[in-house]
């Protein structure tokens, strides 16, 4: 499946439904068709049917929706993992908004494979001033490394972050407040003293008394520490 033909499938997925409802809550500097994430993960498994390296080496990456296919097709696909991983650092450099992060994050299964080597692959970006490069590391942490191995280099990491980016800010809350879920007694501990600029604490703290999965008595004490 050539670029032209893919260009071509996209234009007959798209909708004006549903590009106005991704322009409402999406925030994009790539210009959008209008095409669902359930429509473009099945497009991007009909390319690597074919052939996943072409497409990821012509990807043109235009549209909202072409850089989300190149994210699914690195995830989907059949390729090396070290070729991913070297196509992931191209796609990361395309990230304009939270959904071609979190949305690609999720699928990216492969970095299960050798958690080590993923964990070092993402330091960096943790350590990154750019907004979208530190919430895929947030976010990936928050998918791959929330277990016994890694909780506590997690949660430090997460509690020394003092960004005033906004979608770092919601990042490190959102994967905080699952650190509660899994982690109570341990995320409880450190986060009571921590340096966390008040947006990103509080922040925190309403995630986790929105979360279904923790009960009410935490929620009520986590309360009392809100900044």
């Amino acid at each position: 499946m050539n670029i032209l033909e893919v260009r071509n499938k996209l234009d007959k997925l798209k909708t004006e439904k549903q590009k106005s409802f991704s322009e409402k809550i999406i925030k994009n500097k790539h210009e959008m068709l209008g095409v669902s994430i359930p429509n473009l993960k099945k497009l991007a498994k009909e390319i690597c049917k074919e052939d996943a390296l072409m497409f990821l080496q012509n990807n043109p990456m235009q549209y909202y929706e072409e850089v989300m296919l190149q994210g699914f097709v690195i995830a989907f696909s059949k390729i090396e993992i070290e070729k991913k991983f070297d196509f992931v650092k191209n796609y990361i450099k395309n990230i304009k908004d939270w959904s071609q992060c979190d949305s690609v994050v999720c699928t990216l299964k492969f970095f299960n494979y050798d958690l080590n080597k993923t964990y070092n692959f993402l330091l960096n970006y943790f350590k990154s001033n750019k907004e979208f490069e530190k919430r895929f590391a947030i976010i990936s942490y928050l998918v791959y490394f929330l277990n016994d191995e890694y909780i506590n280099d997690v949660i430090e990491k997460l509690i020394s972050c003092n960004s005033e980016l906004y979608y770092v800010q919601m990042a490190v809350a959102w994967a905080l407040s699952v650190c509660f879920v899994k982690y109570y007694d341990k995320t409880l501990t450190v986060f009571k003293n921590c340096k966390l600029n008040k947006f990103t604490f509080n922040a925190t703290i309403q995630k986790c008394v929105e979360s279904f999965r923790i009960d009410k008595d935490k929620k009520e004490y986590l309360k009392t520490l809100k900044k």
